[in-house]
């Protein structure tokens, strides 16, 4: 069960309002749906949501507000942040039946340090952040921890069927997809080494091609003249 409690508070939206003239008076346009819910045009202060979408991200649920109105339990959907500003402009809200399984991700947080990495100089290589998810709303889980502490070996890894979930969770992922594991140092300057290769290789390509393209401008004028 989430450990803890969020609390947001919107304001119903209004026709008129427009996305420009609300971002400048300090909020952002957010849409509430559900199943079997009426869709909600709403709007929240931009510094409040930003603040809690900071701690819940998109896998705590969230105590709603609408005006002084209790409205139950949502979790945050498909933010939209400006890529110039970094700042966020739009985000969807998804109203939550507590009696319903729903599906959802969760990020995985990675503890502890890999021996392979710190006695063997091995590079740590994260392959999956997040995982899908299925569960009731009174299980979900803010975030899966991932112990590196096991990873004392370079022939070690951590699998999706590794993962050690709470009560009432079902990871939806194929069980059999790498999450982590560490590389041995040589291997990955080869790859390096080998991807560094292929860049040249390729600009060199390209060099060559441009040279044929000019020679043959040059010979085309060349002929050009004789004429």
């Amino acid at each position: 069960m989430t450990e803890n409690t969020y609390l947001l508070t919107a304001e119903n939206r209004e026709a008129s309002d427009s996305a420009d003239s609300l971002r400048i008076a300090g909020f952002i346009p957010v849409e509430l749906y559900g199943k079997n819910e009426e869709n909600l045009h709403l709007k929240v202060k931009a510094t409040d949501f930003a603040k809690i979408f900071a701690v819940a991200g998109e896998s705590a649920l969230i105590d709603l507000k609408i005006g002084d109105n209790d409205f139950g339990k949502i979790l945050i959907k498909d933010v939209q942040i400006n890529p110039l500003k970094d700042n966020i402009i739009h985000a969807d809200l998804y109203k939550i039946n507590m009696k319903e399984k729903i599906t959802t991700e969760i990020p995985l947080v990675f503890e502890g340090v890999a021996p392979a990495v710190k006695e063997m100089g091995g590079v740590l290589v994260k392959q999956v952040d997040k995982v899908h998810v299925q569960c009731l709303p009174s299980d979900l889980v803010h975030e899966i921890k991932v112990d590196l502490n096991i990873l004392d070996t370079f022939d070690k890894a951590v699998l999706i069927k590794d993962l050690v979930l709470p009560d009432g969770i079902e990871v939806l992922n194929d069980e059999t997809v790498l999450v982590v594991s560490v590389a041995e140092p040589r291997k990955v300057e080869e790859a390096i080494v080998e991807a560094v290769a292929e860049d040249t290789e390729s600009a060199d390509s390209s060099e060559t091609e441009e040279k044929k393209d000019s020679d043959s401008d040059s010979v085309d004028k060349s002929e050009e003249k004789k004429e």
